[in-house]
């Protein structure tokens, strides 16, 4: 059931706030939401495509229908993959999901795989595995759509690029 039970409205799903945007194995990160049902039972979980799915986490939803918990990032999690925290209420299957979230390096790099993407926009586009988008900024050059290319760097918190993960490129290679 939509958290507005109220069917005559429009169904507007909560966002999922994460901070940071992109950790190693076993650092932790903050999940915060809001606009849900005040005093309900909340699970957090995390995993991506092709991966396992884990509960970190259960909570309660505040007075004021926030709930704000910090996870730790699995054992498992895939180094450079996206992965995404989702949010179940305790009798429910997922029901939010977050944007994706990038498993770096213990020292916060990152190293990704695609092709250049034909989108156009303010940034370069990589379409990596699981058709996973990346914006590419920094030391980017100008790589031709269709190539192949290796790009390594770090994942930037916030960008004006819209398209999925944004990286700041510290080297960019044929691959």
């Amino acid at each position: 059931m939509p958290f507005d039970m109220d069917p005559s409205l429009p169904l507007q799903e909560p966002d999922m706030v994460l901070s940071p945007r992109a950790a190693a194995v076993g650092d932790p990160v903050q999940v915060s939401m809001g606009d849900l049902p005040p005093g309900t039972v909340i699970l957090v979980g995390f995993g991506g495509i092709g991966t396992p799915h884990e509960i970190l986490t259960e909570t309660r939803v505040d007075g004021q229908g926030r709930f704000s918990v910090s996870v730790e990032i699995p054992s498992w999690a895939e180094l450079n993959q996206n992965h995404f925290f989702y949010m179940a209420f305790s009798d429910q299957r997922p029901r939010v999901f977050s944007d994706p979230f990038v498993v770096t390096g213990a020292d916060g790099s990152i190293r990704v795989s695609g092709e250049i993407a034909p989108e156009a926009g303010a940034c370069v586009v990589l379409r990596g595995s699981n058709d996973a988008l990346f914006s590419l900024v920094g030391n980017v050059g100008t790589p031709a759509p269709g190539s192949r290319v290796v790009v390594e760097g770090r994942v930037v918190e916030s960008s004006a690029c819209g398209e999925g993960v944004t990286i700041q490129v510290t080297a960019l290679r044929p691959g």
